[in-house]
């Protein structure tokens, strides 16, 4: 039964990094089957978090080895080819006039200043991840290639600062690619980063941009004037239209809402003024500003979020419901009640976001967040401030923002340019509601208005549509009324397929059989894609056994297999048959039902049974 239900399912870094993917070779057409195999890893799913753990490990090792690399003093410059203080001065302004051997001296240079022998390293220790075998067995490494990239934006200037002590500035983009197995051939993964050096002869200049660089994330985070900077709300950043529970979507984490409220001249200035007088106090009359509109910039890719626990969650934590009465009320919830009614607010409040429900997940969640505070390298007093802190109990999601384009003017008239500092980051806190009472009735609406609504609005369900009684012998899943839905099944779906296991009907599709933008709709719909767009399996609707809960956790897991029944698609619905062949000794007596917050397993005994004698059933029907 996996297999259908997944087509129901389907159907419906610290620097500034840019990514993407290479492919190396000519895709040959896959053949079509006429039948369904049994599925193997799912190759896009492993690929999508590998970029994902090498973007990772690529931010970390920035943070960590390179960024105090990037505030040079001359004594640490004899050990580089070509960057150091007399060629900056020497190619000021006159870039153009690099030859190719300085080229290759630059890309040597910056090698070492980002320790690419190290990041490969750390990148090869992939090939040790059971998960990234399939992928990475037939590279002989997983780090490729580093290229220095000769355009527009390089740059060399220099001038004088504080004393009139020499000051460089060295800034171009790069990209490092990596190496992985797709489904044909060998592909390449892009990072694309820019690099931002400063040479000087200044040691108080080199020390206060190694404090800030060091010091900057913890400091913003601590400050009480920054508080409204770092610790923020819904409200603060929401538009005027915005319900309140749509805080529970990602939209915090989108450029028009928290770039946006970062991106004010106010915060920009706040930013600014903290930063000299923290920081470059001693260096008076210092002009600072940003050199773009947009500089900072919210970072999704390092957050924690309440969004991500639950998808994080196995299926044995899920909440389970195992008598009758509640399960047939939660199910109702999702597939047959108006999700605006009172009753389905009501029922989901009751059965699913009710005190004790909300207190272990609080408690689940808050030990993600000690985790990531604590990956964070705070002092033991300063996690012990964070931990106290009600910001930071109450977060929803702890993320990071990216600082970038900060500049300061050197000199004057004609010598006089923008130095740019690297970039940089700071931790903040985002909280829907500081009202925790209020917290229950907003993550319960958006769930019903928003997750289920749009579930019944993709599938086209009609919640005043009059189904049998719930668990009868007549009962069955649910109406599609979606006739793109319908299509794409009856393209996804095989006519037959008697293998003896249901679980075949609720394989996730791949090779273009049914779209992943049918399930990718109801998130995006939700605002909710961003968040969790990037984890395996969406959601789920999938058969289970409620004593032997199984974890659909890849599509390659076969499951609860129900091997009592064969499915067969008719051209008004699914059927459920007899199983033709094989041994008939197991079958499902629930579902398991995850979309965003919403994780459940519920009793559903008779909807995988057919009474003695009987031919065939309706499962799922179309109208």
């Amino acid at each position: 039964m996996k297999k259908l239900l997944s087509v129901l399912a389907t159907v419906g870094v610290i620097s500034s990094s840019v990514t993407g993917v290479v492919a190396c070779g000519a895709k040959k057409e896959t053949p079509k089957v006429e039948k369904p195999e049994e599925p193997k890893q799912d190759i896009a799913q492993v690929v999508q978090k590998f970029e994902q753990d090498v973007t990772k490990i690529y931010s970390e090792h920035i943070k960590i080895e390179v960024l105090q690399n990037l505030i040079g003093l001359q004594e640490t410059e004899k050990n580089y080819s070509f960057i150091k203080k007399d060629n900056i001065l020497k190619f000021s302004n006159k870039e153009t006039e690099i030859t190719a051997k300085n080229k290759n001296e630059i890309n040597s240079d910056e090698s070492k200043i980002l320790k690419l022998d190290l990041l490969a390293e750390k990148l090869n220790e992939l090939k040790k991840v059971n998960e990234y075998k399939v992928i990475l067995d037939s590279v002989d490494s997983v780090y490729n290639n580093f290229q220095v990239i000769f355009d527009n934006n390089f740059k060399i200037r220099s001038g004088v600062i504080n004393q009139d002590a020499y000051i460089g500035n060295f800034i171009n983009d790069y990209k490092i690619t990596v190496n992985y197995k797709g489904i044909n051939d060998i592909e390449k993964y892009e990072i694309k980063d820019t690099f931002k050096y400063t040479s000087t002869e200044s040691q108080a200049f080199k020390l206060s941009s190694d404090n800030l660089i060091k010091n900057v994330e913890k400091d913003i985070l601590f400050s009480n004037e920054m508080k409204e900077f770092s610790n923020i709300e819904w409200q603060q950043v929401k538009k005027d239209n915005d319900q309140l529970y749509m805080g529970y979507s990602d939209l915090i984490t989108r450029s028009e809402y928290g770039d946006n409220f970062y991106n004010k001249s106010e915060n920009k200035l706040k930013i600014i003024n903290f930063i000299k007088e923290n920081y470059f106090k001693n260096f008076e009359n210092l002009k600072m500003d940003f050199t773009k509109d947009k500089s900072l910039i919210t970072d999704s890719s390092s957050e924690i979020s309440l969004a991500m626990l639950f998808e994080k969650k196995d299926v044995n934590k899920f909440t389970t419901f195992n008598d009758n009465s509640s399960s047939e009320k939660i199910f109702k919830t999702i597939f047959r009640t108006n999700a605006e009614s009172s009753e389905s607010k009501k029922t989901l409040k009751d059965l699913y976001f009710n005190d004790k429900n909300m207190t272990q997940w609080n408690t689940e969640f808050l030990s993600l967040k000690d985790e990531y505070i604590k990956n964070r390298k705070f002092t033991k007093e300063q996690l012990e401030t964070i931990n106290k802190s009600s910001a930071y109990i109450n977060a929803d999601l702890i993320s990071q923002a990216n600082v970038k384009n900060l500049s300061i003017l050197i000199g004057s008239g004609e010598n006089e340019y923008k130095h740019e500092l690297p970039n940089f980051n700071f931790l903040f806190t985002y909280n829907v509601t500081s009202n925790l009472s209020q917290k229950v009735d907003l993550i319960n609406d958006y769930t019903l208005k928003e997750l289920i609504g749009n579930f019944h609005k993709v599938y086209g369900i009609d919640t005043e549509y009059k189904y049998p009684d719930f668990n009868s012998d007549e009962d069955y899943l649910m109406n599609i009324g979606n006739k793109e839905i319908i299509e794409s099944i009856k393209k996804g779906v095989y006519k037959s397929f008697d293998n003896g296991n249901v679980s075949h009907m609720f394989h996730r599709f791949v090779n273009d059989q049914i779209e992943n933008s049918k399930a990718k709709k109801i998130f995006e719909l939700s605002k909710l894609w961003n968040t969790i767009g990037s984890i395996s399996y969406n959601y789920y609707i999938f058969d289970n056994s409620i004593d032997n809960l199984f974890n659909y956790k890849y599509s390659s897991n076969n499951g609860i297999k129900n091997n009592k029944l064969d499915y067969k698609l008719e051209n008004d619905g699914l059927n459920l048959n007899p199983a033709v062949s094989g041994e008939k000794n197991r079958e499902s007596d629930s579902i398991t039902f995850k979309l965003g917050y919403l994780a459940v397993n519920f009793k559903y005994e008779k909807l995988f049974k057919l009474k003695d004698g009987q031919k065939t059933k309706i499962f799922v029907k179309f109208i």
